[in-house]
């Protein structure tokens, strides 16, 4: 689906409150406004903080500046003048009254929610947009790395999570997709588990799921390392995975659905044995937000398109033993996939 799809049906206006949608369109990482689109046209409309930047980014847009509490009042002069005869509308970020409100500005035009193009419009990524993504990862990837580096016993999550956030900044990463996991030993059986003050013990496995943002877009990766000698089992766990994981990497293309990658991974380690033991997804779309369109899970069959970026994440837990997540982010192809991905995957550093 591309943008000009969007007016293939009998919605003349659309009107996008979500920051995430913002950005999309406009390329301006902004908290208050709205986009209005037509076939013909683009419509900004915010406030005086951000005039500076909008007109010099938007310089083929019609830009409205309001106060605060004259937003839908904007809308409605804008829309009236459109004469649309039906407007789609992005509800998800809406609250009840917010849409009340915004049927009340329309005042009588008939309204639908557009959501569903939107997510599906932007899971298709640019060029552009992947290559942001890929240096995403590769800042985010410089950040954990520098960290493995700096591990050694004693240490706790939380100080592990500071040095992460400090080698991120440090590195040029605009700030984090998401809350930095870091689970040691029998805790890393919680698959997002929330860092504390547990410290690393050596031969114990220590789980790390991070993620920054670059240019408005995320990164997502995951590694299992062990300062020391794993067990035996768990160093049996990590092999399924990897193995797990490796083998979905080959597999996945565009063409099949996200319920087929998911079984790549999900049937072998079954086959280990550890079916059970796998509970969650095998991955998920990114881009602007850290989970995006599509879900890659055992019951969407939903087809994997050309340039859809997804994460590749199998895992498996053993409740008070330990556990191991390996994800890497990719970029579907025709023929298979662009693993934009590099850091190794050595479980003893």
């Amino acid at each position: 689906m591309n943008r000009n799809d969007l007016f293939q049906s009998d919605v003349d206006a659309y009107i996008l409150f979500g920051a995430s949608n913002r950005f999309y369109l406009t390329r301006l990482d902004t908290s208050f406004g709205c986009v209005i689109l037509t076939e013909n046209a683009s419509h900004f409309v915010t406030d005086f903080r951000y005039r500076l930047a909008a007109e010099a980014a938007l310089p083929d847009w019609k830009l409205h500046f309001v106060g605060g509490n004259e937003l839908y009042s904007a809308i409605a002069e804008i829309v009236r003048n459109l004469h649309p005869s039906k407007v789609g509308a992005e509800c998800d970020s809406l609250t009840y009254n917010e849409y009340r409100l915004l049927e009340d500005t329309l005042d009588g035009i008939p309204l639908r929610a557009c959501d569903a193009e939107f997510v599906r419009l932007r899971a298709i990524k640019s060029d552009e947009e992947i290559e942001r993504i890929a240096k995403s990862q590769q800042l985010n990837e410089t950040a954990l790395s520098k960290v493995f580096s700096l591990m050694k016993p004693k240490m706790t999550e939380r100080d592990l999570c500071a040095e992460y956030a400090y080698q991120a900044l440090k590195a040029g990463a605009e700030g984090f997709a998401f809350e930095p996991i870091v689970a040691c030993g029998k805790y890393s059986a919680e698959p997002h588990h929330k860092s504390g003050n547990e410290p690393i013990l050596h031969d114990d496995p220590v789980l790390f799921d991070v993620g920054v943002k670059y240019q408005g877009y995320c990164s997502d990766l995951s590694r299992t390392v062990c300062l020391g000698t794993p067990s035996k089992e768990l160093s049996a766990v990590y092999d399924a995975v990897l193995k797990a994981q490796s083998y979905a990497l080959s597999k996945i293309r565009a063409g099949i659905t996200c319920h087929e990658a998911d079984s790549y991974a999900r049937e072998y380690l079954k086959a280990s044995g550890y079916g059970e033991q796998f509970g969650h997804s095998l991955g998920h779309g990114v881009g602007i937000d850290i989970h995006e369109f599509p879900r890659v899970a055992a019951n969407n069959d939903v087809l994997l398109e050309p340039n859809m970026v997804i994460t590749v994440e199998p895992g498996v837990y053993l409740p008070n033993v330990g556990g191991v997540r390996i994800e890497d982010t990719v970029a579907v192809t025709e023929d298979g996939i662009r693993n934009l991905t590099t850091l190794h995957k050595k479980f003893q550093i």
